[in-house]
């Protein structure tokens, strides 16, 4: 009975660190300045590029930059809406 306690517990500690790691994807960085400032974020100059940032109540740091503040950006994407269009491209010969 203690062997299959152990096992079960070395089970359930193994599958939680596996998805407390899983979810702690690395984020992507941006810099430039701040060329405008929004109500829900602020547009940022990414070499000819202007980028749009949304804040929520999480983001952390500097949540009001000033127009000209040059900022560095750590990112990830999230998926609002996936849509399946069909087969994939690697099906097809």
């Amino acid at each position: 009975m203690k062997i299959i306690l152990i096992k079960l517990m070395s089970t359930l500690i193994l599958f939680y660190t596996g998805t407390v790691f899983a979810a702690q994807t690395s984020g992507n960085k941006i810099s430039g300045p701040v060329i405008e400032v929004t109500d829900r974020g602020f547009v940022i100059q990414e070499g000819p590029e202007k980028i749009v940032i949304d804040t929520d109540p999480n983001t952390t740091g500097v949540r009001n930059p000033k127009v000209g503040d040059m900022v560095v950006i750590e990112y990830q994407l999230l998926a609002k809406d996936i849509e399946n269009k069909g087969k994939s491209l690697k099906n097809k010969k």
